[in-house]
């Protein structure tokens, strides 16, 4: 993964029109910031903050999309679950899944009280990136060090399943209906 050497060149996300592709805000979130996800009603953003080389981040910073000027407006702090990466709404915005890449775990994050709700086993180092069906009932995990594809039911909270799929596999995609993962 890719490790900022300078922290203060890399805390901020950038909030552009999609439109115009100008500039909205830059906001300052965590240390090495890399992945973000949109709510389904285009609302919230959150950047997953994954740390610097030799500090390893832990939040995830949830800006309001809606408001006149974008702004940070908490804080999301996974404890023990670090190097957070690829990110996910579901079921309705009310969850979040997030990937802890050292911890090996798919977080699911109730994202109204900010609390982890389950931390499902990847069996995979380096659980990279995070796709869902479209109903947000299944979900994988790109694990890059093993090259495997890990499967999820979201509603039970189960890890279901492991692929061997290609060395350092890092990018992952589902079609809609979750009837294959690219």
């Amino acid at each position: 993964a890719y490790l900022p050497q300078n922290p203060s060149f890399a805390e901020s996300a950038t909030v552009l029109d999609a439109a115009t592709l100008n500039t909205v805000a830059t906001l300052s979130v965590g240390q090495g910031p890399h992945e973000v996800a949109i709510s389904t009603d285009g609302r919230w953003a959150v950047v997953t903050n994954y740390g610097v080389q030799g500090t390893a981040g832990n939040t995830l910073s949830v800006i309001d999309l809606a408001a006149e000027t974008p702004s940070v407006v908490r804080t999301i702090d996974l404890g023990q679950y670090q190097r957070p990466h690829g990110a996910a709404f579901v079921k309705s915005g009310t969850k979040l899944l997030v990937t802890s890449e050292t911890a090996q775990r798919l977080l699911l994050v109730d994202f109204i009280s900010g609390r982890i709700d389950t931390a499902m086993a990847t069996n995979g180092r380096g659980s990279h990136m995070v796709t869902v069906q479209r109903d947000g009932r299944r979900a994988w995990t790109s694990n890059i060090a093993d090259g495997t594809v890990s499967e999820f039911d979201v509603d039970s909270r189960t890890t279901k399943r492991t692929f061997a799929v290609a060395p350092n596999v890092e990018g992952i995609s589902a079609t809609p209906g979750g009837v294959q993962v690219w």
